[in-house]
């Protein structure tokens, strides 16, 4: 009896053994996944073995039950979980651990805020998802809280760390605030890119010697500081949670470097990377190609950094130019930290993911295809293509081969052309606001106009704008999305007539986008213009109106899932509208026609849910719409919601006209957005074009304006004179009228050489190597396609005659100098003075009608 039953019990432990050591658990990613679910720190099991033991074997590695063979198994299930551990992890065996003190969470949430219905079954399921797998999706509509379910994500999880990706800097300051909110005493970081401006080093070359300008950057010191934060944070191994932008996949040396080194290049790295490129420069030596003198530069640039390595230690460009001799030390970006710090015990939150995914793939993308590119002109390094280790910043297979232990996907349009693992679906929102109505409005197009450009009729698209935001409330806040920057800034000027507006695009500084951001969230500004930066996922809770122009485009900026994201604008407010804007041109609506239906059969969803659980749709609570909602007010959402009561459907002509001060502030504003920024490298500039860039406006060159002006006749050159003096500073009215008396046109004119543009005798030297500058072409080209845009209302022209019946030109010029405030030392207004006369001269009259 005792041998049977000796044997029997035998047989059980030998089957429990055997399918403890092909559990999933044992896995380096499953082991993880089960410990940081049991709220036990991994750090401190791994210091010990037998904790290794109690996390490989489930809960039975200190109990003796078989003998020899349990020991064996128990040895084979440690040594798989230590040999997927780093080695400076890991600690003696005799180190001191406290299960208790291991249980404490790393991360708390607040108290106060509880989870939504919806919210609870999605931080469910995706718990139980990343029981078996690395990576989940959660597909939230806007709104929806995505953010609220990370944060118990965290919680549950606990893991070591939690970095979180965002395509923006805007987002990731946003954020950083949410998780500081979520959490009690957690470490909640921030890390961006601290340059702040950036000129590329330009390549130029003369009578076949080629000379290269070194690049620029402006750092952002606050920035800065914020990075330097956010590392030693890390470096601590402290449980905290980072925000960063696309700044993760680059290169940090200064900051990620060895804690025994200071991040600059031993003496050993140095005389390696100098003796391979004195052997890069033999051989350029020995080359004979067609491209002979961008061979020799080559080879002077490469001596040259290698003088400056041999006295300096460094060079310019130096992660740029000699990226695959440098030590894999100094090649580390912020996630490489994040696995030295804590290993793969670490969560990462891809936020965003429709747009944070293709920012991820595209600067080593973009970096590689400027390598080729270089390498094919002679002017980089022929070795960085045919390097073993990868150049650039992070590609889309490095960053998977780095990836933790879990990654969640966050957004509400996630990318179905990629493998971001199970999806988690959540479309109600705790406050219950259905998704808005979606209204079409058909505008006018412009048959001349570009076909990568705006297609709308510029007239017939502000009177359409100005239509449908005279129906907002006052309380209420208004988006208004464009293609360009330029149309963004237009429409700004004529919006600000009729309502606080603000714009912010690409061609803001961070300071003035934030500073823009935070008025327009204060209920400073009631309506906000801009292009890209409104798609994502920006918490603006007063916006209850979304305008969309060129909603049929057929570009990135209109797909299904960015006009999806800009709708999301209006998800918390209960009277939420979207108007998209499309021309009647003939193209395709494809991608409107399906986000319209798409809102529409999710609102039915949203509204039937509302009605089964006998909920009402309730705004967020936002501060300054309180403040400025009357009291005896009340209105009805679904009254709102109805296109018919909508405004849109009024017709430009139908609007109530300017009058002769807004029609002054309108031409003055649009005058300053033409002013383009002074052009970098001025240090050869004389004291008098520093303190006046624009001198053509100073009293001793303004009495000269009317002799050097084209008259009447010469109206074709009239524009283009405008848009040299706007664009070039230190080009007046004398030197612009012979420019394009000696060229032509400006087109003609940049089709130039150098020293056919030095035959102008007024045109200074330095001054005709600017022009040549592809950053002027570049102001040229926006400046002349704004004031052009200027000169094509045609109906605010004949409103201006209307207003201005039988005054005469000067007289017309002198009401405008007092209507108009201008801080430029007289640009706007000689400007505006200027576009009167066009306007005049089209008339054909000196009289304005």
């Amino acid at each position: 009896f005792f041998g049977l039953t000796g044997l029997t019990t035998f047989s059980i432990l030998l089957g429990f053994a055997a399918m403890a050591l092909q559990s999933p658990h044992l896995s380096p990613r499953g082991a993880l996944v089960q410990v940081a679910r049991r709220g036990v720190c991994t750090q401190e099991l791994r210091r010990n073995d037998e904790l290794c033991d109690a996390r490989c074997c489930l809960w039975t590695g200190r109990i003796v039950l078989c003998g020899a063979f349990f020991s064996w198994a128990r040895n084979q299930g440690r040594t798989r979980v230590r040999q997927q551990m780093p080695q400076h992890q890991l600690c003696p065996v005799d180190a001191n651990i406290s299960l208790r003190h291991a249980a404490t969470p790393r991360f708390r949430l607040s108290q106060g805020k509880t989870l939504h219905a919806e919210q609870e079954r999605a931080v469910n399921e995706i718990m139980e998802m990343f029981q078996a797998e690395q990576k989940v999706t959660l597909h939230g509509s806007t709104g929806s809280g995505k953010t609220w379910v990370a944060s118990n994500v965290i919680s549950r999880m606990q893991p070591k760390a939690v970095l979180v990706l965002v395509p923006v800097k805007a987002l990731a300051m946003q954020l950083q605030c949410a998780f500081a909110a979520d959490f009690v005493d957690a470490t909640s970081q921030v890390f961006i890119s601290q340059i702040s401006g950036y000129s590329p080093s330009e390549v130029i070359e003369t009578n076949g010697v080629i000379e290269v300008k070194k690049g620029r950057r402006i750092i952002d010191q606050d920035a800065k500081q914020i990075r330097t934060d956010t590392i030693a944070a890390v470096n601590g191994g402290d449980p905290c949670i980072v925000t960063s932008s696309t700044s993760a996949l680059f290169y940090c040396p200064s900051l990620l470097a060895d804690d025994e080194g200071d991040g600059d290049l031993t003496k050993e790295e140095i005389v390696h990377i100098v003796d391979e490129l004195q052997r890069e420069v033999r051989d350029l030596a020995d080359l004979r190609s067609q491209s002979y003198g961008r061979t020799c530069a080559l080879r002077r640039r490469i001596e040259a950094d290698i003088a400056s390595l041999k006295t300096k230690g460094t060079c310019p460009n130096l992660f740029e130019f000699y990226d695959d001799l440098l030590p894999e030390r100094l090649k580390r970006t912020l996630i490489d930290k994040m696995n030295e710090c804590y290993g793969r015990d670490w969560l990462m939150i891809v936020d965003e993911c429709h747009s944070t995914v293709p920012a991820m793939k595209g600067p080593h993308a973009a970096h590689r295809t400027r390598v080729i590119k270089q390498v094919a002109e002679g002017r980089m390094r022929h070795n960085l293509l045919h390097a073993e280790r990868h150049t650039g910043p992070l590609s889309w297979a490095d960053i998977q081969n780095r990836l933790p232990s879990s990654v969640l996907f966050m957004s509400a349009t996630p990318p179905s052309q990629e493998d971001l693992g199970p999806m988690v679906s959540l479309e109600m929102r705790p406050t219950h606001i259905c998704d808005p109505v979606i209204t079409k409005v058909v505008t006018k197009s412009n048959p001349s106009a570009e076909q990568r450009r705006s297609q709308h009729d510029l007239w017939h698209l502000l009177g359409s704008v100005r239509a449908i935001l005279m129906d907002r409330r006052p309380e209420d806040q208004a988006i208004v999305a464009t293609v360009e920057c330029n149309q963004a800034d237009i429409l700004h000027s004529f919006i600000s007539v009729d309502h606080r507006c603000g714009v912010v695009h690409g061609e803001k500084t961070r300071e003035e986008k934030t500073e823009i951001l935070k008025q327009f969230r204060n209920g400073q500004l009631d309506v906000l213009c801009g292009s890209k930066m409104l798609i994502e996922g920006l918490d603006l809770p007063g916006v209850a109106m979304v305008v969309v122009s060129d909603a049929n485009y057929s570009g990135f900026l209109r797909t299904e899932a960015v006009l999806t994201q800009l709708v999301g604008r209006t998800a918390r407010h209960a009277s939420g509208r979207a108007f998209f804007l499309v021309t009647e041109n003939g193209r395709p609506t494809d991608a409107v026609d399906n986000c319209i239906k798409q809102h529409r059969e999710r609102r039915i969803r949203q509204e039937n849910y509302n009605r089964k659980h006998c909920v009402t749709a309730e705004s967020i609570k936002w501060e300054p719409r309180l403040r400025r909602m009357p009291k005896d007010e009340k209105a009805d959402p679904e009254d709102l919601c109805s296109p018919s009561s909508s405004s849109a459907s009024t017709k430009p002509e139908d609007l109530q006209k300017y009058s002769s001060e807004q029609i002054f502030t309108i031409l003055s504003t649009l005058v300053k957005t033409c002013w383009a920024e002074k052009p970098e490298g001025d240090e050869d500039w004389s004291e008098d074009e520093k303190s006046h860039p624009q001198n053509w406006t100073t009293p001793a060159v303004h009495e000269r304006f009317e002799q050097f002006y084209f008259k009447e006749n010469e109206l074709e050159k009239m524009l283009p004179q405008l848009i040299l003096m706007v664009t070039v500073p230190a080009i007046g009215p004398v030197r612009s009228y012979y420019l394009l008396q000696q060229n032509g046109d400006i087109d003609e004119m940049l089709h130039q050489s150098l020293a056919e543009l030095r035959k102008v005798t007024q045109i200074r030297g330095v001054l005709s190597e600017r022009l040549l500058l592809p950053r002027t072409s570049e102001l040229l080209a926006n400046n002349r396609r704004k004031l052009a845009q200027i000169l094509q209302l045609k109906e605010f022209t004949s409103q201006v005659a209307e207003l201005f019946e039988g005054m005469k030109r000067r007289e017309l010029k002198m009401q405008a100098k007092k209507a108009i405030e201008d801080e430029t030392g007289g640009l706007v207004l000689e400007l505006v003075c200027r576009l009167i006369d066009l306007c005049c001269i089209q008339h054909k009259t000196d009289k304005i009608c």
